[in-house]
């Protein structure tokens, strides 16, 4: 807990500093302490944000979990890291998509498209296959044509 003692003398600068160095913690990187932390710090010092979007999106996304890089993902969008940050959205989409490519929110339009096409052509197909397998099954000597469908 915080008491007054305690923060008494500190700017809010300086505690968030002490923040950013606690979220670093023996070579292990809390990537959701880091994007408040940096978040903060775009807010206190617009001037820094560079560095924040540099310092938040070199964290390695192997092992995150998915809902903290998809919240450092939003953040960058919404604005939180200024237009820094909205110009890294793409490269850091691209990063967390090579290390979760099932991902949607990490994957392209272009990917959503495709992925999008294939399962409605998958589903066609499919449907198709039923449709001939059911009329060889239950009216033999039938073929499948638009009459008959």
């Amino acid at each position: 807990t915080l008491s007054p003692a305690l923060i008494k003398g500190t700017t809010a600068a300086d505690f968030n500093n002490k923040f950013v160095a606690s979220a670093v913690n023996e070579g292990q990187q809390d990537l959701q302490k880091l994007m408040t932390a940096y978040s903060l710090q775009v807010l206190l010092d617009p001037t820094r944000a560079e560095e924040s979007v540099k310092e938040v999106t070199e964290v390695p996304v192997t092992g995150q979990k998915l809902a903290v890089c998809k919240a450092v993902l939003d953040a960058l969008e919404e604005g939180d890291f200024g237009e820094v940050g909205q110009a890294a959205v793409l490269g850091y989409r691209s990063k967390c998509g090579e290390e979760m490519p099932l991902a949607r929110c990490f994957m392209s339009q272009d990917q959503i498209n495709k992925m999008s096409k294939e399962k409605e052509n998958h589903v066609v197909e499919t449907l198709a296959d039923d449709m001939e397998e059911n009329l060889a099954v239950n009216d033999e000597g039938k073929t499948c044509n638009a009459n008959n469908i």
